[in-house]
């Protein structure tokens, strides 16, 4: 009964999406000084979830860093279409820039998001220098969901047990042109915990950000696939304030509906 309720809400979100789209497209012309490559095949199965864009400056003087980007829509919804722009403005900042489409939930789980992303960062790391990247200066950047995935990759990149759990290396493999490793901005994910929150505490962390994606707690549950999983992130919310942590809250954003 959720999943169908689930799967209709998003249809509707879809629709919402592509309108919104077009709309913005027509308004917002791509820059001429960005060259754009569509639509490149990171797992070579053809599935149009496996597809990535990337973007490079016209006229570029040296190598630059990549910028990997992963966009958000609570795990649910989303296409990389939809940062397009955002990517073409990262290139004319000075980054070779991957987007990369994910498959979503609830047609597969989180897992196997996370697989499918580890492939794509590889091989736009392989790729790279064919665009004009460094690969030896790789960063991963993401909005909303896409933060999170962000967080959790590079997480998995330095815990053995938590990249054994989801079927991801423990560490980069060396890329088929480069024997450097990525990794993300400094930072990390931990379960909500009283024991990693006085870890926290101990290394003098002043601020953290939680992401919550619904108000209503059997939604939040069912994104998350965890039961309970609401429940206990508000009772971490409520320990890191009494420890003077300060919590920032981040909601989701839906298309078209409300929290």
């Amino acid at each position: 009964m959720l999943e169908k309720m689930i799967r209709s809400q998003t249809a509707k979100q879809e629709q919402q999406l592509e309108s919104f789209l077009a709309r913005h497209d027509a308004a917002n012309p791509f820059p001429e000084d960005v060259l754009l490559t569509a639509d490149a095949d990171y797992m070579g199965d053809g599935r149009p979830c496996h597809r990535m864009d990337i973007f490079r400056p016209r006229e570029a003087k040296e190598a630059l860093p990549v910028l990997v980007n992963i966009y958000g829509g609570g795990f649910l919804l989303g296409k990389k279409e939809v940062n397009r722009l955002f990517c073409a403005d990262m290139c004319r900042r000075g980054f070779v820039v991957f987007c990369l489409e994910y498959p979503l939930v609830p047609d597969v789980d989180i897992f196997t998001v996370f697989r499918a992303l580890t492939a794509g960062i590889e091989r736009a790391a392989a790729l790279a220098p064919d665009f004009g990247g460094d690969a030896s200066r790789l960063f991963l950047c993401g909005d909303s969901a896409g933060a999170y995935l962000c967080v959790y990759l590079a997480a998995m990149r330095k815990n053995a047990a938590m990249a054994r759990a989801a079927g991801v290396p423990p560490a980069c493999r060396s890329f088929p042109r480069t024997s450097r490793r990525w990794d993300s901005s400094p930072a990390c994910f931990m379960a909500l915990t009283s024991e990693a929150i006085s870890m926290l505490k101990e290394k003098n962390v002043k601020s953290v950000l939680v992401s919550i994606d619904h108000i209503l707690p059997e939604y939040h549950d069912a994104f998350r696939g965890v039961e309970g999983c609401y429940a206990r992130a508000i009772e971490a919310i409520k320990e890191r304030v009494s420890k003077k942590i300060s919590t920032t809250i981040g909601f989701t954003p839906r298309i078209g509906g409300s929290h």
